[in-house]
């Protein structure tokens, strides 16, 4: 058995623990301080860097402020190392969150479309 701290809540039994190697915590998250996008604002075409450590699926998702997924900006499979990918997109103007789900994790970027 294992104890932990839960906000307003000490000392809460948990029956097990399980975690894996994308295990994180906080609100800094690596993953998406080495995420940029360029530029932004952004027109119909934008770049996006990152970094993966392990080679497998990548999906670029573009979100609306209240969450409605907007576009499936790209998918497919990328080899390990420094990445680099010009985006085109049909998104109306305005404010979206950018996700970026790989094998390291998700990490989640503000764009604007001009």
């Amino acid at each position: 058995m294992y104890i932990a701290r839960v906000i307003g809540q000490p000392n809460v039994a948990l029956s097990s623990l399980v975690l894996n190697e994308n295990f994180s915590v906080g609100i800094n998250d690596p993953a998406s301080a080495e995420t940029s996008i360029y530029p932004n604002p952004a027109g119909r075409s934008f770049f996006t860097d990152f970094n993966l450590t392990k080679s497998g699926k990548v999906t670029v998702i573009a979100f609306g402020v209240k969450g409605n997924m907007a576009e499936v900006l790209f998918e497919g499979n990328l080899d390990a190392g420094k990445q680099n990918l010009k985006i085109n997109n049909e998104l109306a103007a305005g404010y979206y969150i950018l996700q970026i789900r790989t094998p390291d994790g998700t990490s989640n970027a503000k764009l604007i479309i001009n």
